[in-house]
Parts: structure tokens; C-alpha cells; sequence
């Protein structure tokens, strides 16, 4: 009984919808666009590739897919090194109640971040987030060398008293 009642709570907890985790990482000064990153989606893969949710709140409606949306969330993958992104999912928001509507992307391809756009920004907030993540595992690869060498400099003293 014990058994079933802990498989029970590993699907419930494997199935668990995550929360959000919204950090604002800087507004385009022409359109007053918010861009924000969801930190609990961040993963990076082979060095600079960088995928993550980026969330864009207008200040004012703008029109994607021909809906005029209060703002937009996409799933991106970032190619830090080459300075290129690819959408590869998008939702609109028409108003700030109302239901996302699924957007898709006519361009199927990496693009170049214009200068200064919510895009650039989304772009630099996932890159940096990248090498955020490659220091700490250097950090963290260190200091596992610093204790193996550490644990063999200990057991050496041990063995020779």
C-alpha cells in the first residue's frame, strides 16, 4: 500500500505544472516594451546555445498575426556565439484577462536581433544567463578537485601515523 501511495505522488509531482519565474531584464526605450525572462526555463546546450521562455508586456497594443496584442511570450533558442535567435513558439495575449492565442512564426530560420529591439534584449538576457551558469559549473568543477585532492593529501596523512 505504501508503495502504490509513493508512485501515486511521484506522477502527481513528475506531471506538476511549473510556476513562472518572471525576471525583468530591460525595456526598449522607443516602444516602452517590457522583456522579461523565465529563469525556471533556462537550460543551455553544447556551449552557447541558449534556450529559454522570454515574456514581452507592450506598454501599448501592438499587432502580431494581425490580433492586436497587450503581450507576447515565446519559447527561443539563442545562438550565443553567432548572435542569432529562432522562434520556436509564440503566444499572444490580446488583453491582459483574455486567452493566449497561439502565434506561428512565417520565418523559419536563425535571425539577426535588430539594435536596440525586445528581441536584442531577449537575446542578451539568455546569453548572459549562459555564461552565469558555465562560471558556476567551472566553479563548481574546481572545487571538486580542490576536495579530491584534499580527501588524498587526508588519507595519505592517515596512512603514514
Amino acid at each position: 500500500m505504501n508503495f502504490r501511495y509513493l508512485c501515486l505522488c511521484l506522477v502527481f509531482l513528475a506531471n506538476h505544472a511549473h510556476a513562472a519565474l518572471w525576471r525583468e531584464v530591460g525595456t526598449v526605450e522607443e516602444t516602452g516594451t517590457q522583456v522579461s525572462v523565465d529563469d525556471s526555463t533556462l537550460a543551455v546546450d553544447r556551449g552557447s546555445i541558449v534556450t529559454g521562455w522570454v515574456k514581452f508586456d507592450f506598454a501599448k497594443p501592438q499587432e502580431r498575426d494581425g490580433q492586436k496584442l497587450s503581450g507576447y511570450i515565446s519559447h527561443r533558442m539563442v545562438d550565443c556565439a553567432a548572435n542569432r535567435y529562432w522562434v520556436m513558439e509564440g503566444w499572444g495575449y490580446p488583453s491582459s484577462n483574455a486567452e493566449p492565442v497561439r502565434l506561428y512564426s512565417t520565418t523559419q530560420e536563425w535571425q539577426m536581433p535588430p539594435p536596440d529591439s525586445e528581441a536584442e534584449i531577449a537575446s542578451a538576457a539568455l546569453c548572459v544567463e549562459s555564461q552565469t551558469i558555465f562560471e558556476q559549473l567551472g566553479i563548481t568543477a574546481r572545487l571538486q578537485i580542490v576536495w579530491g585532492m584534499l580527501q588524498t593529501f587526508i588519507n595519505r596523512s592517515l596512512m603514514i601515523h
